[in-house]
């Protein structure tokens, strides 16, 4: 009896280690994932958010400034106009280097291959948006010579090669935000699924051990009482 008793006991208390560890195991399970949509959350609050403001300011100043280089020369006061373009063309490369700075320091937070892409994808946007404006400003001067001297023709040459160029870079950054914008409301959607599976693990983990728990105890006290009835007729 007593043999049979302390086989009972083992048989409960693995039966109620497994549990634990099926348990444990599960809700380890569900922490990675969480931790896994907690990082996307951080990275698309932390360098997307800031990628699309920047890029959305950068998109804007591109427009007006192809826009007043568009219809400068038929302008009469041109004043207002190039003083504009002038102030634009010193700050948009401070610009366009502290966004791929913003885009190189969410590298270490990117764990998805997509999202590493994406960001090498927009410093590459970057680089080549920036060689377009140091290949334009040498255009920018012979175009604000030629509508000095009066030189139409030549001018109107210089303003479609400028336009041509400035124009592949705004194409360029008006297909990369709308990527980051894509990419980001993905990343919301997979972590608001992924936050859902790890509740909906927990509860069935929670769920099927109460019920085993209860089931394992249930064996055990109908085991056990008759063996402790036989063992108080023994005595």
């Amino acid at each position: 009896v007593e043999r049979r008793a302390r086989s009972v006991r083992t048989e409960v208390l693995a039966g109620f280690a497994t549990l634990i560890v099926t348990f444990g195991a599960v809700a380890l399970y569900a922490l990675v994932r969480q931790r896994s949509a907690v990082a996307a959350v951080r990275l698309s609050n932390e360098r997307y958010q800031r990628l699309h403001e920047r890029l959305a300011e950068m998109r804007a100043n591109q427009g007006i400034m192809n826009t007043l280089v568009d219809r400068i020369i038929d302008e009469r006061d041109r004043v207002n106009s190039r003083t504009w373009i002038a102030l634009a063309r010193r700050a948009r490369r401070a610009r366009t280097a502290e966004a791929t700075q913003i885009a190189r320091a969410g590298l270490p937070l990117a764990r998805a291959p997509e999202d590493q892409r994406l960001l090498r994808r927009a410093m590459e946007v970057f680089d080549e948006v920036d060689a377009n404006h140091l290949a334009d400003e040498p255009r920018f001067e012979h175009f604000f010579r030629a509508l000095s001297t009066a030189e139409i023709p030549e001018a109107q040459r210089l303003r479609e090669e400028i336009l041509t160029r400035e124009g592949r870079s705004e194409d360029a950054l008006a297909r990369l935000m709308r990527d980051l914008q894509a990419r980001a409301a993905r990343l919301a959607d997979e972590a608001d699924a992924q936050q859902r599976e790890s509740l909906r693990l927990l509860a069935i983990a929670l769920a099927v051990a109460c019920v085993l728990g209860a089931l394992t105890a249930l064996r055990a006290d109908r085991t056990l009482r008759p063996l402790a009835l036989l063992r108080d007729r023994a005595r």
